[in-house]
């Protein structure tokens, strides 16, 4: 048996009518194999263009579907990794704006400005209370930036997005959107504290937990150290006026006529000094009352005072929710 060199293998046997020239025609020419060469290179660079034209693919992956869209406004989420709930369940975000990163939907400029004018328009403009004086803290909140989890994205391409929290945390059901009054508001944001009667274990809390005080609202005044300084001169001297405008306060924000629930609850109000305070000289003073600083050439020294109208039950108890909203519903006091 004679073997022959070539790609696949042809047998002559002893006997055998098979001639050379059969086996030589079997065997592809050097222009036959030049040409296979050809159509080979042709199909690779066929296949190498349209890997080009699909673009770059994850090493080791097969091609996957773009990214899901970002959120819609009104989404409600869940924990550290964003997970997206019905409202009517327990949540602590709401998306107040989203996008796709290079879309025409993203936002110009920082995120530490636009992410907390999207979460007030969001709210809406929930208006506290008509006192020129105090100014409620009864709705506390923060905007933050968000990025979309990571099997939410390809590569590094995912949406973005503003979400409104509570400051303290804690869960709540519903919607805040378009809130209207602050006395609607879930109590996971209100301003409550424990440790406020016996400093200095002060420590802010959330309205859903056992705390000593809820804060309702706070009033601002400045004292200049220059008598010339007339401009400046906003004193906040304690007075029957002021206690009587946090009682004011607190009938509108507890939605009761008595918000002392026949002595069952104490509100009432605090006051405090901070000295050698700055405050520029360009600052404006409102009509409403409280003080906006802006930036100035020339600082004015001086002592800040502020006031904070506050509920808190009586004989020492324990509140376990926020009061904020409680009409005539029983009161949550252990």
């Amino acid at each position: 048996m004679y073997d022959l060199p070539v790609r696949g293998s042809v047998e002559i046997t002893a006997g055998s009518t098979t001639s050379i020239s059969a086996v030589r025609a079997k065997v592809p020419s050097l222009g036959q194999r030049a040409g296979g060469a050809v159509l080979l290179l042709v199909a690779v660079l066929v296949l190498v263009a349209a890997q080009v034209a699909q673009g770059p693919q994850i090493a080791g992956a097969a091609l996957r579907d773009p990214p899901p869209p970002p959120p819609p406004v009104g989404t409600c989420m869940r924990g550290p990794t964003h997970t997206m709930v019905s409202c009517d369940q327990p949540h602590e975000q709401e998306v107040v704006s989203s996008w796709m990163p290079r879309s025409v939907e993203e936002p110009q400029g920082s995120y530490q400005q636009f992410c907390p004018a999207a979460a007030q328009t969001y709210l809406g403009n929930p208006q506290p209370t008509s006192n020129p004086v105090w100014h409620s803290a009864g709705l506390n909140y923060e905007a933050q930036y968000i990025t979309a989890p990571l099997d939410q994205r390809i590569q590094w391409l995912g949406w973005e997005a503003c979400i409104i929290q509570s400051v303290y945390g804690g869960k709540y059901t519903d919607s805040i959107s378009g809130l209207e009054n602050v006395a609607e508001r879930p109590s996971a944001f209100g301003n409550c504290a424990f440790g406020y009667l016996v400093p200095p274990t002060f420590a802010n809390v959330n309205c859903t937990e056992p705390h000593e005080v809820e804060i309702l609202g706070r009033a601002t005044g400045f004292v200049p150290d220059d008598p010339a300084r007339s401009d400046f001169n906003l004193p906040l001297a304690p007075t029957a006026t002021l206690d009587a405008q946090c009682q004011q306060l607190a009938v509108h924000l507890l939605a009761v006529t008595d918000p002392t629930y026949d002595g069952r609850v104490v509100i009432e109000t605090r006051y405090g000094t901070t000295t050698n305070e700055e405050f520029q000289a360009d600052s404006e003073i409102p009509d409403s009352g409280d003080i906006e600083i802006s930036i100035g050439a020339t600082p004015v020294a001086g002592t800040s005072q502020h006031a904070t109208c506050l509920a808190r039950a009586s004989h020492l108890g324990i509140l376990t929710d926020s009061l904020i909203g409680n009409g005539n519903k029983p009161l949550p006091i252990q």
